[in-house]
């Protein structure tokens, strides 16, 4: 067949086979991940960083810090609120984090529970301040909720039957380099806050569930609408619009001075988000149905209309999933977080970006291989009709993608490791739909390697670097694989 056919057909099987769902775009594991790791605990994107957390149960977690580059993320960071291998109790450093600019927040929520502020400096690390619990004696689990928007923090502590001790929503601000309390906001017994501006939303539980809506004016925070809900209601929030999910998820908007009801949709969760005319929501599997995250579309009238529904099919069947538990948003994509993901033996954890916008033009099945019997993996390129018959390079690397290496004035993200770098450079030339397929033969090792992952990836070249692919992981696993 001609090439110009060939590349006709291509491009109109590409077309129409053209999904309107979000697409699986790339997977994050944590380094040589352990069992413990729950990696993806927490998950928070500002548009130009994502945060990830590893919470781990037996050592002090972690906060993952990547930028994004093209398909990728490109790990930026690690960040903990002690030095390791140091640790004498498990604090729970990890259960929440959020990102905005450059500020970090995480809390370690056990106990009478810490917040920990991280604050870029010019050289590009990272400043840790410890606020302690403002009022130990009476709370507990401060952290257990927090909210980070531009200078501003907020803390929640966990909500008790009233009776108890009052319980707080702490508004902290970054003045001078120093984060300072500059309200406290008592007895309201939150369960969910959303900070945006000078307008900060609380769920709370008792007496009566509902919400309560404050403005800020210099460092007063005004109340200025209640609504009264069934139950403590869970939040997601982009801007001017709010889901609150109780016995049913309302809507509102805010307009004017007030927040109006826009009607409500038959859908609860205990994890849900907002991004545009999105609705996202959590769902949880069965026997007969596995746990999904559905994807509902608005309408100028407020109508929502169950659009795709996003299946962790990037992954392995586990026993059991949290996928789901967290969602963060990258633009048009969506970032959802698995920290019991069964992969390799272990529950380390994995975070998955999917798309709208790219897709992946690199994967790689099976995502493990034991290192017992050795296997292989099978890599499938798809650059696109526009680079049929170009040249490629595929190369991989043990060592992770961060810092990675230049080509010229493009970024590569592979770290070219001693190891296995020199001998896992493939070259080749994609064929007249812009594919091609190798496959990656792993012999059998020792279990120094296991829990080491493989990452490939792959350029196309037309006189200088044309393409980039997203990175393929297959992780090292000491058992045999059934």
């Amino acid at each position: 067949m001609e090439g110009p056919v060939l590349r006709r057909i291509c491009l109109f099987l590409a077309l129409s086979g053209a999904a309107a769902a979000q697409e699986h775009l790339n997977t994050l594991w944590p380094p040589r991940g352990r069992q413990e790791d729950q990696f993806g605990a927490a998950v928070d994107c500002d548009g130009q960083r994502l945060v990830v957390s590893a919470l781990r149960v037996n050592s002090p977690g972690v906060l993952f810090v990547y930028r994004r580059e093209g398909a990728n993320w490109i790990e930026e960071a690690r960040l903990t609120n002690r030095t390791e291998p140091e640790f004498d109790e498990f604090d729970g450093f990890g259960w929440t984090a959020e990102i905005d600019g450059d500020h970090i927040a995480a809390s370690a929520r056990f106990f009478e529970g810490e917040l920990y502020a991280f604050d870029r400096q010019p050289d590009g690390s990272w400043l840790r301040t410890t606020i302690p619990a403002p009022d130990p004696a009476n709370e507990i689990a401060f952290g257990d909720e927090i909210q980070l928007d531009g200078d501003t923090l907020v803390a929640t502590t966990y909500p008790r039957p009233a009776g108890f001790p009052r319980d707080a929503v702490y508004v902290y601000q970054y003045i001078g380099g120093v984060w300072t309390e500059t309200a406290r906001l008592g007895d309201l017994h939150a369960r969910y806050a959303s900070l945006e501006g000078d307008s900060l939303v609380v769920a709370t539980q008792y007496p009566t569930g509902g919400l309560r809506f404050y403005e800020r004016f210099g460092t007063d925070w005004v109340l200025t609408q209640t609504i009264p809900m069934t139950f403590g209601p869970i939040l997601a929030r982009d801007g001017d619009v709010i889901a609150a999910v109780g016995g049913v998820t309302a809507f509102y908007e805010h307009v004017g001075s007030e927040w109006v009801s826009r009607g409500t949709l038959a859908a609860i969760s205990s994890s849900v988000g907002l991004a545009g005319s999105r609705f996202y929501v959590r769902r949880t599997g069965s026997a007969l149905r596995p746990l999904t995250v559905d994807v509902y579309e608005r309408d100028s009238s407020w109508s929502w209309t169950l659009a795709s529904t996003i299946f962790p099919d990037a992954l392995e069947t586990r026993e059991r999933s949290s996928f789901g538990d967290d969602l963060a948003f990258y633009h048009s994509d969506v970032i959802v977080p698995d920290r019991s993901f069964d992969g390799t033996t272990v529950r380390s954890g994995a975070v998955v970006t999917y798309s709208y916008e790219q897709r992946a033009t690199l994967t790689g099945s099976p995502l493990h291989v034991s290192l017992l019997t050795g296997g292989s993996q099978e890599l499938t390129l798809d650059a696109g009709v526009e680079h049929a018959g170009q040249p490629f390079v595929l190369a991989g690397s043990l060592a992770g993608t961060s810092p990675g290496f230049f080509f010229g004035s493009h970024h590569i993200p592979l770290v070219r490791d001693p190891l296995y770098y020199p001998l896992s450079r493939r070259f080749g030339v994609l064929d007249g739909c812009g594919r091609a397929t190798l496959t990656v033969t792993v012999p059998p090792l020792t279990p120094d390697f296991s829990h080491r992952t493989l990452h490939h990836a792959f350029v196309v070249l037309d006189h200088g670097l044309v393409h980039t692919s997203n990175v393929a992981l297959a992780a090292l696993n000491y058992r045999v694989i059934q």
